[in-house]
């Protein structure tokens, strides 16, 4: 990419980057998660007339093959080399949560988040942005 283009493609960037958050919405991330387990099967008659409720364990998700970063990469940088993407790769962090629900129920999320600022800091390093 040549310097010209660079402020087109930063003010792009910024502006849909918020498609490719899948959670926070703040235009500051590119975010991707799946269902990695959890507890299914409380009920609220539980303990009622000898109900008792099976607690069972969620099946998990597998992570997506192509991630909103790839749809990203693919679509502003096509030409980008595998070892390169290895390099951006690197500054994804990895987070879980699980969400409670009601009657003793949760879902465990994975997550995976890489930041617009170390984005732009490792495109600029690798010389894809200026």
């Amino acid at each position: 990419m040549i310097e010209a283009d660079f402020h087109q493609f930063y003010t792009d960037f910024v502006k849909n980057l918020y498609e490719y958050d899948y959670k926070n919405k703040k235009n500051d991330t590119i975010s991707w998660e799946w269902v990695s387990g959890g507890i299914t099967g409380g009920s609220c008659y539980d303990g009622l007339d000898d109900h008792q409720a099976n607690h069972y364990s969620r099946s998990s998700e597998k992570e997506p093959k192509v991630t909103p970063l790839d749809e990203f990469l693919m679509k502003y940088f096509p030409e980008m080399k595998f070892f390169d993407y290895k390099k951006i790769i690197n500054y994804v962090s990895d987070e879980n949560y699980t969400e409670h629900e009601y009657y003793g129920n949760s879902t465990d999320y994975e997550r995976r988040v890489i930041s617009r600022e170390n984005l732009l800091k490792v495109l600029k390093e690798l010389k894809y942005i200026a």
